[in-house]
């Protein structure tokens, strides 16, 4: 399992392209120990990204998110209709190295590329 305290440098790195090259902002870290989550937060007009990696120990996963209204982000729970979910990975698929976040930033990417 990948050690926490390297996701935030290794997501602001893989997903710079977000603010270098498509104009989003500075990512925001909306981090919760309370809730077991990681989450690093980029806007742009009313587009939203949200990369989160949840460490609960029966909810351990890293999603990339995609909102297309900002106000959805605050949707209580984790209700999949207020985001479209471009990438997942439970734990016991994330390897050290990190790899499965630059496979996120990959496929995030080529989605807003494509629009």
């Amino acid at each position: 399992m990948p050690n926490s305290r390297d996701f935030e440098p290794k997501v602001k790195a893989e997903f710079q392209f977000l603010v270098n090259d498509l104009l989003f902002s500075r990512p925001v870290v909306a981090s919760n120990a309370e809730e077991y989550r990681d989450r690093i937060i980029y806007y742009k007009n009313d587009t939203t990204v949200e990369i989160l990696n949840a460490w609960h120990p029966s909810d351990y996963r890293f999603e990339v998110n995609d909102y297309n209204n900002k106000a959805m982000l605050q949707a209580p729970g984790d209700d999949l209709s207020a985001r479209e979910m471009v990438y997942f990975k439970v734990k016991e698929e994330q390897d050290i190295q990190f790899q499965f976040i630059e496979e996120g930033a990959g496929t995030l990417r080529q989605l807003l590329n494509s629009r």
